[in-house]
């Protein structure tokens, strides 16, 4: 009965460093094996061997920390099936070109990808429902980013101190948070109507030359929209009753701006 155990915990968790070692090969390929569910926290951490990671169907979470500071790690290929990334992940993964995420997870935690300065592109899950604190903070070669609308909010500095130029929101968002986009090269941007609040900081230091805030958003957090010396023209919708302090600070090209009569 003991060896029966044994050999399904193995089978479901890849919990043992030794144990893993044995599928890194010498190209620095590691395929993690079919029926593995789990890869533990800090599995491997700071593995300068591994360039290519290889996932089975099976694979459910990846375990906090897992691959963190992997530095020579390229590539992550994926399956179906995966459910879950958690906390630092992948964080410090400085040679990381691309993600794509299957359409099967709907968690990414906080600072998943953060400070991974090459990676270029990025395939979210269309079924993501939870988007964390800082998930891909200073990613600052990502260019590019499509959010879909069952992630009801994007928390705060999930994109901060990238390069984003180009951010497609779908309806179903419903807030963006603090410092979101911090820190980018955006010269526009689209929201749709599903979205109520952008909190403080959103959209600083962005490159923005003019926006038109959706019709339902209600509230404009502190400085949202501070530092963004590009900006001509902001229109802001009878929505809105709530403007916050600073939110077109040192804006200093702005011309224009309209502000909603029943604003409170």
């Amino acid at each position: 009965m003991f060896e029966f155990i044994k050999k399904y915990i193995e089978k479901k968790k890849f919990y043992s460093k030794t144990f893993g070692h044995k599928f890194l090969d010498e190209n620095g390929v590691l395929t993690i094996p079919e029926g593995v569910a789990i890869i533990s926290h800090n599995m491997f951490m700071g593995n300068e061997k591994i360039k290519k990671i290889v996932c089975p169907k099976s694979l459910k979470v990846v375990g906090a920390c897992s691959f963190q500071d992997c530095i020579n790690l390229e590539e992550v290929v994926f399956e179906d099936g995966l459910r879950k990334i958690n906390a630092k992940a992948f964080m410090g993964c400085s040679a990381l070109r691309e993600i794509k995420i299957p359409d099967s997870v709907t968690i990414i935690n906080t600072k998943a990808f953060h400070d991974c300065p090459s990676l270029q592109s990025v395939q979210l899950s269309k079924h993501l429902k939870t988007l964390q604190r800082n998930a891909f903070r200073g990613c600052s070669n990502l260019k590019g980013i499509e959010i879909f609308g069952e992630l009801e909010e994007v928390q705060d500095g999930a994109f901060a101190f990238c390069r984003l130029e180009k951010v497609v929101l779908h309806e179903g968002i419903k807030k963006l948070g603090e410092r979101a986009f911090y820190s980018n090269s955006m010269q526009e941007i689209e929201l749709p109507d599903s979205i109520s609040h952008i909190k403080d900081g959103c959209f600083a230091r962005n490159h923005l030359k003019s926006i038109t805030l959706n019709k339902g958003l209600r509230m404009v957090g502190d400085a949202a929209f501070a530092n963004c010396y590009s900006l001509m023209l902001a229109y802001i919708p009878d929505s809105v009753v709530y403007l916050g302090e600073y939110a077109f600070q040192n804006d200093v090209n702005l011309r224009y701006i309209r502000l909603p009569e029943k604003l409170k």
